[in-house]
């Protein structure tokens, strides 16, 4: 793929203010000096201004013209000195365009909207939340932070991109981490698993320390780092390996709940997070599954503080502070 050739910086907003005012001054003062210059063709100060003006920016309408020698002199100077400062002014309005949607693009600019929901890792997980977040309705706007793309990979501009390293102080500032609402941190895919809980920690240490408030999802692969990442700030614990060995183990166990499993994730199917009521309180697995499939709901899980665990052990009893996962078609 051919790489965009990109200015690093952006067209500063101090120098198309300048370049707008000197274009002012000088459609003013030629306008102006017109109008003394040849009365009669110019009649007021306004029309001297819209011929300084259409002449200068080369449009030339051509309903105004000096017709003296001193008026025609004085056109040839404002030909020579306008037309190279309108030009100027009109490039560095369309650079700073181009350079403001190549930014976007190549994930350098800031994002400065509030509430947003911030995803640190680009993978296939990430798509796919972002997916159904969207047709599920979700509002909030998304920043993507990753260091390993180039470019903002969504097609549709559905969220904004920022190309870093999401436990660096800088990055979490530009992605503005002061006004997020969510954090969501996923297992990166080109790093081993202690690496990327590591990684996931000094994210989590990173973005706690910036903005202690924000509510912060962690997905962790190794058993060890779960409760560093819970000292780091992690409010949600996702363990992706035990999720993924339960499904293995139920699919290989129970054959007949296999279609539920793999299909568990369909785009139809909604998943709540339902309070323990005293329906559910004190019962085991096989027992919550039953009542459940009476209301027309499938068991996923529970969720147990910050923890999530998919397909429990069927012995483990519902307790008062726990909340069950489930979905319906």
């Amino acid at each position: 793929m051919i790489k965009p050739t990109v200015n690093e910086g952006f067209v500063k907003p101090i120098r198309i203010i300048t370049l707008a005012a000197a274009a002012v001054v000088i459609a003013g003062v030629f306008g102006t000096l017109i109008h003394f210059i040849e009365p009669y063709t110019f009649p007021t100060v306004f029309e001297g201004i819209w011929w300084a003006l259409v002449t200068a920016s080369t449009v030339g309408y051509g309903d105004f013209a000096p017709v003296t020698l001193t008026g025609r002199i004085f056109g040839m100077i404002l030909i020579i000195t306008g037309i190279g400062l309108f030009t100027t002014y009109i490039t560095t309005l369309a650079s700073a365009a181009v350079t403001s949607q190549a930014n976007y693009l190549t994930g350098k600019k800031a994002f400065t909207r509030d509430g947003h929901l911030i995803i640190i890792g680009w993978n296939e997980r990430s798509r796919q939340t972002i997916i159904k977040l969207r047709e599920a309705g979700y509002k909030n706007r998304i920043v993507l932070i990753d260091d390993t793309l180039e470019m903002n990979p969504a097609k549709e501009h559905t969220f904004h991109f920022i190309r870093g390293i999401g436990s660096h102080d800088e990055i979490l500032n530009k992605a503005n981490i002061k006004e997020a609402s969510t954090v969501l941190i996923t297992a990166g895919q080109s790093r081993d698993e202690y690496q990327s809980d590591t990684f996931t920690v000094m994210c989590l240490l990173a973005i706690n320390g910036l903005n202690p408030e924000v509510r912060c999802i962690a997905e962790i692969l190794t058993e060890e780092q779960t409760e560093n990442a819970k000292r780091a700030g992690a409010d949600t614990i996702l363990k992706a390996n035990s999720v993924l060995s339960s499904v293995m183990e139920q699919s290989v166990i129970n054959q007949d709940e296999s279609p539920v499993v793999i299909d568990r994730f369909n785009r139809q199917f909604k998943i709540e997070f339902l309070p323990v009521q005293l329906e559910f309180l004190q019962k085991n697995i096989n027992e919550v599954k039953e009542i459940l499939l009476k209301k027309q709901y499938i068991f996923i899980g529970i969720k147990k503080g910050a923890d999530v665990e998919l397909l429990p052990l069927p012995n483990y009893v519902v307790k008062q502070d726990d909340e069950i996962i489930a979905g319906r078609f």
